[in-house]
């Protein structure tokens, strides 16, 4: 990919890994937030010690800055998004929403924490991640998700993809 976003960057474990990719590639950028800012500088001190300042730039602010969103949305469609960020229902719906709007056509979104076992991360008690994200399927039908259980994923906590394509333009390639 040329763009991806990462929404939660935390101390940096997935962007590192991104990041290095990207670096293997020889192309592409991660944009990372954080919003805490005491998690964000540990995220940037990572970055920079891991040699990946000109793969991933950091910044400290949430997903629900409109401002930032917005100046991240006139650079142009990630074709790869992950979020591991709040695991709260509503902030995950959000997150979707969000970051949707800002994925490329046939571009791939990945949620961690999205198993059954997971749900008791989201502290309203409302389903979480996995609720959230099936939710979101039904009522974008350009949105289809395949989600990874244990054992065929590393751990319990599960992780799941989508992927962004118009069904009107499936049909019109056929």
């Amino acid at each position: 990919p040329r763009r991806v976003l990462e929404i939660g960057g935390h101390i940096g474990t997935a962007s590192l890994v991104i990041g290095s990719a990207l670096k293997i590639n020889g192309f592409g950028r991660l944009v990372t937030l954080e919003p805490n800012e005491k998690y964000f500088q540990r995220l940037s001190h990572y970055i920079d010690m891991a040699g990946l300042s000109g793969e991933v730039q950091p910044l400290c602010t949430a997903s629900t800055d409109t401002r930032a969103m917005t100046e991240l949305a006139s650079e142009g469609k990630f074709q790869l998004v992950f979020v591991d960020a709040l695991h709260n229902y509503d902030a995950v719906l959000a997150d979707l929403e969000l970051s949707f709007s800002l994925l490329d056509e046939n571009g791939y979104m990945i949620l961690h924490d999205t198993s059954v076992l997971a749900a008791d991360y989201d502290s309203t008690k409302r389903g979480g991640v996995r609720r959230a994200v099936l939710e979101f399927c039904l009522r974008r039908t350009e949105a289809t998700s395949v989600f990874y259980e244990y054992p065929l994923w590393l751990n319990p906590t599960g992780a799941a993809l989508l992927c962004k394509q118009s069904a009107r333009r499936l049909l019109a390639a056929t």
